[in-house]
């Protein structure tokens, strides 16, 4: 059988993704809340990052707004060149659209170095069980990641239709300590 390109995958899962209805959205990220208030190390967590949302992705604002109800730090990706810085976040901050049509906070930051975050909340296109992610293409967080010697806990948050038998990874791609979908959490140690 012939393998199927990255990017075949990719623009298949993303329009699979684009039909997810706002309920289903809604029900995935509370789903997938009550399957990380188990885990310990999100439990211990202090420093935490999350994207915001775009289009269907599973939306983590639920998650933010947990860690917001017990102290907890949040801060989201910005762009910056080529890789990610990551911002200090409050519900309430002006936000804007960057060249990706994805919002970021407006200017002042109070940015965060990576390998003082205690976890970072990832999106996907789609995984396997070994903890490679397919994202967007970019290479963002690969970058931003690549070279950090003390990594944050890794988490992709995703629907189960998102997973796939198996992806074969670049050497530049940095695995997933967990991903957890709607239905089930796979840690991935």
């Amino acid at each position: 059988m012939a393998m199927i390109s990255k990017q075949t995958l990719r623009q298949k899962l993303l329009a699979q993704r684009k039909q997810v209805s706002a309920a289903q959205q809604r029900y995935a990220s509370t789903a997938i809340l009550q399957q990380l208030l188990t885990l310990d190390v999100f439990k211990t967590s202090q420093r935490l990052a999350a994207y915001l949302v775009h289009g269907q992705e599973v939306d983590p604002l639920n998650i933010m707004d947990y860690a917001w109800s017990v102290n907890k730090h949040c801060y989201v990706p910005r762009l910056q060149d080529t890789c990610l810085s990551f911002v200090h976040y409050q519900r309430s901050a002006p936000l804007r659209l960057n060249t990706y049509r994805i919002a970021e906070p407006l200017p002042p930051y109070d940015t965060l170095p990576v390998d003082k975050l205690d976890l970072i909340f990832l999106p996907l296109v789609g995984f396997d069980e070994q903890g490679h992610r397919l994202g967007r293409g970019k290479g963002y967080y690969d970058r931003t990641l690549a070279h950090v010697k003390q990594k944050p806990l890794l988490i992709g948050l995703a629907y189960e239709f998102q997973h796939i038998p198996s992806l074969s990874p670049d050497d530049w791609d940095v695995p997933l300590d967990f991903i957890i979908t709607e239905k089930k959490t796979y840690s991935l140690d």
